[in-house]
Order: C-alpha cells, then structure tokens, then sequence
C-alpha cells in the first residue's frame, strides 16, 4: 500500500468466485487486482529513466531481438515478428511468474497465491525491482474457478497493452512491450495452468511420454538418442488439437497473444536449489571441466571434487 501512495498505482477490482468456509457456499468476491498496463504507466509517469531501468535493465535489446528472430523457433509465429526490426530497441518481453507462500495467521497455517509480472530484461535486480505483483489470493478461499477468472481479467489487459496500435504514455516515446513466456514452478504449473501434471502417468504436456509404459521406449527413465518418445513431440497446436479443445478454452492465459505452450516455462532453480539439479549440475560441469570444454572453470571445480571426480558441492 505504500509503494502505491508513494507511485500511484490505481488498484482495481474484478469479481471473481471465492468459497466461504462457515456458510459452505461460493460468492462473487471482488478481488483487488493491479494490472500490469496500469503499473507501468504509472512508473513512466514518475520518470522515463526509472522506466527504461527497470524493464530494459543493462540488456542491449536490439541485439537481443535480433538474435531470437535468427536463433529461436519459437518467435517465428509470434506477434512480436511482425513488428519493424527497428523498434526492437525499446521492445520489452512480458512474462507472468506465479508461486506459493506458506502463511500463518496467529498459529494457522495457510498458503497464499501470488501471481506477479516482470521484464525478462529484469535479471540481477532486487526481487522486488524485477517481480512485479498483481494479486495475491489465500488457497483456502479458492473455488476451481477462481484462477481462471483471475487469468481471464489479467489475459484481456495483458492483450491490450501488448498490442502494436496500444495507446499508454510509453508507446508515445517508441516503448512497446511483448508476452515472452509463462512462469513458474512445477506444482504451480500443473495446478493452476493444467500443464505438466507430474501426479499422473501421461504427465508430460510437450510430449507422450509416460512413467509407466509396456514400450520402455516411451517410459520417463529412456533417455536414449533413439527412444520412442522423442517422436511424439507435440508443440503448441497439436497439443490442443490431441486435448479436443481450443488453446484459449483449455486456460484464459492463451487468448494473450504470443502465450504458446512451448513458451511456458518450468522455474528450473526450484530444482537448481532444492531438488536433484544440485547434484545433476555439478556432475555434468566436472564432466565438462574434465574434457575442457569449460575455460578455467576447472581451476576452480577440480579441488571441489572427491576421487571420484564428482563435484560435491558445486552449488
């Protein structure tokens, strides 16, 4: 609430249906939300430099354009392509990040719902500087509708302030911005995008590969150049296609522009930190080091090891 007195950002509110646990009933709540087209006026509004700081960053965006335009499969459909190459320099990628927050009130545990927006340009700044929020929500309140009616609201303005023929105070100085990706961790992912849903057989939204499968080809521990599910690559359209339902149907978060299934993104430090990466990483950097193919990391890698060669505490 300070940061919104201090920067003015208006706060709105949209319904949204929520579950009251001492009637037993659903309600139509309204959910303070702060839209992302509204935070960024407001933030150009106090100063063009603290703008371009805080969603372009450090980061050299022509050539970083550039180069997804020649490099990545992914930008070739998307919206952004069609713009002039030029105005790549001040064109900044748009990404929704979502996550959990373990709350207490008094002695009562909780978790909370948070569904935030940064630049991609945001690396290296503060949490605060690069995370952005847009509404929290507490779990025990929620109906199996009321994400979707969030991402509704948040898809229908998110689409409009990355439209090419939007009107905001930084349009008129050549600002544009783009939805890049869609972010957060695993659980995150699978419970409020219906994606990647690691509790069941068939978890994997990008493939058909399974846990358990009578053609060890198709199963999760294959990992052979040959395997049999490396062919059943699906990418955005013929996933949707094998689910029987439009993209937009399937989540509001499709109807954005530019929001593709390939471009939904599993935070990998979840794992980096806290799951297997740590040791997975570690070894694959001394296997590198060892046949330097990384320079002079080794230098540092090597006294880090056991006799065996294993990196045990790279992270």
């Amino acid at each position: 609430m300070k940061h919104k007195l201090a920067v003015n950002i208006p706060i709105e509110f949209c319904a949204v249906e929520m579950f009251n646990p001492k009637t037993q009933r659903t309600y139509m709540h309204q959910l303070p939300i702060m839209f992302p087209d509204k935070f960024a006026e407001a933030i150009f509004a106090v100063s063009e430099p603290l703008f371009a700081k805080l969603f372009l960053g450090d980061v050299d965006a022509q050539e970083y354009w550039d180069h997804v335009a020649t490099r990545c499969s992914w930008f070739r459909n998307h919206p952004a392509n069609t713009l002039d190459p030029t105005s790549r320099a001040k064109l900044i990628p748009l990404s929704l990040y979502g996550d959990e927050v373990q709350s207490c009130r008094n002695t009562e545990g909780g978790v909370v719902s948070v569904l935030g927006w940064s630049s991609d340009f945001g690396h290296g700044k503060p949490p605060l500087s690069r995370y952005f929020c847009i509404c929290c929500v507490c779990e025990h309140y929620c109906t199996p509708n009321t994400h979707k009616q969030i991402l509704t609201h948040v898809a229908s303005r998110i689409s409009a302030m990355c439209s090419p023929n939007s009107l905001h105070n930084w349009t008129l100085n050549g600002y544009n911005f783009t939805y890049s990706s869609t972010q957060g961790d695993l659980k995150y992912v699978s419970e409020k995008y219906g994606l990647h849903n690691y509790r069941k057989n068939d978890f994997c939204s990008r493939c058909l590969c399974k846990k358990s499968d009578p053609n060890p080809g198709m199963t999760l521990g294959n990992f052979r150049l040959d395997s049999s599910h490396l062919a059943t690559r699906l990418d955005h359209d013929a996933f949707f296609e094998l689910m029987g339902v439009t993209s937009s149907e399937f989540n509001p978060l499709f109807s954005i522009p530019g929001a593709r299934l390939e471009r939904v993104l599993h935070d990998v430090m979840h794992s980096q930190l806290l799951g297997t990466g740590k040791a997975l990483n570690g070894s694959v950097l001394t296997s590198k080091c060892g046949k330097k193919c990384i320079w002079r990391l080794e230098e540092w890698i090597i006294p880090h090891c056991d006799g065996r060669g294993v990196a045990y505490c790279v992270c």
